[in-house]
């Protein structure tokens, strides 16, 4: 029988895992470098993003026979992003903005999940509500906490100096320390 081959196909699957993850690492890194260099770019595109999913939610409503509450919900929580683009790029993780942002993005993944188990639809459409409606801009926030990690020290409103870039946070940080724990050396930027 063809077991070797069997068995390749399985070391060859697991070797496109590792590629795939590799290459997502470092598509997210790019993104969190494209923010932190144009961070007011970033929030004007969160800005259309938001508009854009809020025309999404009111055409599945009118067009697609919808629930009315799932997409007012989706609607809702677009205002709550705009109310965190207000304090953009620095998001604060404890912030009550921030803290609505993830409670609106579990209701919405419940009405989501409710929903498109009682009604079927084919995957790659629902797949578009997902992507679309529900993660892109959460997702995008994600991505946008390390804008500030190499901000120049400030100072506060009461006086007191703070260094924003001395503590590092988000992907960005972790995939910086995944890097320097298994490439020690000069970590500088070479072109």
């Amino acid at each position: 029988m063809a077991w070797f081959l069997y068995c390749l196909s399985w070391l060859a699957l697991a070797l496109q895992g590792v590629f795939i993850i590799l290459s997502l690492a470092s598509g997210l890194y790019y993104l969190c470098e494209l923010v932190e260099e144009y961070s007011t770019t970033a929030s004007k595109v969160f800005r259309y993003l938001i508009w854009i999913t809020t025309v999404i939610f009111i055409c599945l409503w009118l067009f697609d026979s919808f629930p009315l509450l799932m997409c007012t919900m989706g609607i809702f929580a677009n205002l709550v992003h705009v109310m965190v683009l207000k304090d953009y790029p620095a998001i604060a993780i404890t912030s009550f903005p921030f803290i609505m942002t993830v409670v609106m993005a579990t209701v919405n993944h419940f009405l989501a999940f409710r929903y498109f188990s009682s009604v079927w639809y084919p995957f790659t459409e629902v797949l578009a509500y997902f992507t679309i409606c529900l993660w892109i801009i959460p997702f995008g926030f994600f991505i946008s906490i390390t804008a500030n990690d190499l901000v120049l020290p400030t100072t506060s409103q009461s006086g007191e100096r703070r260094d924003k870039g001395r503590q590092g946070s988000g992907f960005k940080a972790i995939i910086d320390l995944a890097r320097e724990s298994i490439l020690p050396g000069n970590s500088s930027k070479r072109f």
